[in-house]
């Protein structure tokens, strides 16, 4: 046995994979990507002045740096009506339910979510076949 180099898919990482949560399809990019860690830095070397602020900041950087979008119709407002992608409204989503905010940051540390196709196939158990065809 050896250790697979290149298991993970790149574009997964960076632009995000999909992942099901709370009735929706979200693209969820990798922690630790240079988006992310982008956002942080910049929190780091610009504190907010207030708490407030600083949620604000955190949710944001999450918006851009780790979730990259959704499935356009799985996220809706209080009427139905899709709710579009923009780092402006995942923000204020992200705010309004830091549960989701908690959710999407810790799939984001799920390495399963960014293997490549071909690899994450291999942990599937193969179909039973009948012995009587």
């Amino acid at each position: 046995m050896a250790f697979n180099a290149e298991q993970n898919d790149p574009a997964k990482i960076e632009e995000g994979a999909v992942v099901e949560l709370r009735g929706a399809r979200w693209y969820v990019a990798r922690a630790g990507n240079a988006v992310y860690r982008e956002e942080i830095e910049a929190i780091r070397r610009n504190p907010p002045e207030t708490q407030q602020d600083r949620m604000v900041a955190e949710a944001r950087a999450i918006a851009k740096g780790i979730l990259r979008g959704w499935h356009v119709d799985d996220v809706v407002d209080r009427h139905g009506e899709p709710i579009p992608y923009t780092v402006e409204n995942a923000t204020r989503i992200l705010l309004e339910n830091d549960d989701v905010a908690w959710d999407l940051v810790q799939e984001s540390k799920r390495r399963e979510n960014y293997l490549r196709d071909d690899i994450a196939d291999q942990g599937k158990k193969p179909r039973q076949r009948s012995s009587t065809a």
